[in-house]
């Protein structure tokens, strides 16, 4: 099937589109991911349950382009005006291996493992709770419980494109049956008020 895409793309009738096409791949690549992160944003917004979160203040960002990582964050207002904190992130990363999609609460500022954070009662009942919905602490200075999207592992950036383009809400909507029941179950601890 591969091939067979290659050699009809290659032909003597095609290949001068395709090249003049693929000039612009960065630049729709660029148009199609800030679909993906504009469109994620706005359908959690429309789909966000009554009493879920309170005040909410979104954030995107990214390292890189194709090669790197990208995020939705949503902060508690409050926690905006702390030194340290825990925030909810939706996150792609590209590795060697792949291209991974996941999400989870995040500290505002990395912190160390004697960091006495993590003693502290809420961050213990967050983590009780999260590790029985499968949450991983694998990398507790950054993240406090993390867990890959269902689907959301992809050979390469592209795949994750064209994913995405083929089933737009489908996504849209496992991303939000994941992310708002983790805002309901944690938001009635103060995330935003743990200070070192």
């Amino acid at each position: 099937m591969q091939n067979d895409i290659v050699n009809f793309l290659t032909n003597q009738k095609n290949v001068s589109c395709v090249l003049e096409i693929l000039q612009h791949g960065d630049q729709v690549r660029m148009k199609v991911i800030d679909e993906f992160w504009t469109g994620l944003r706005d359908h959690l917004l429309k789909t966000r349950p009554k009493h879920a979160g309170g005040s909410l203040a979104w954030n995107r960002g990214s390292e890189g382009q194709r090669e790197g990582s990208a995020w939705l964050d949503t902060k508690p207002a409050i926690s905006l005006k702390q030194r340290q904190n825990i925030f909810y992130r939706i996150e792609y990363e590209w590795w060697d291996t792949g291209f991974e999609l996941y999400f989870g609460l995040r500290w505002g500022k990395e912190i160390k493992s004697s960091s006495s954070l993590f003693q502290i009662g809420h961050a213990i009942e967050i983590k009780s709770l999260l590790e029985t919905r499968g949450y991983e602490f694998t990398d507790e200075h950054a993240w406090w419980g993390w867990r890959y999207a269902d689907e959301g592992r992809f050979g390469s950036y592209d795949q994750f494109l064209i994913h995405f383009v083929k089933q737009r809400r489908e996504m849209y909507e496992l991303i939000g049956d994941y992310f708002w029941p983790l805002v309901q179950e944690t938001f009635p601890f103060p995330i935003g008020s743990c200070v070192e």
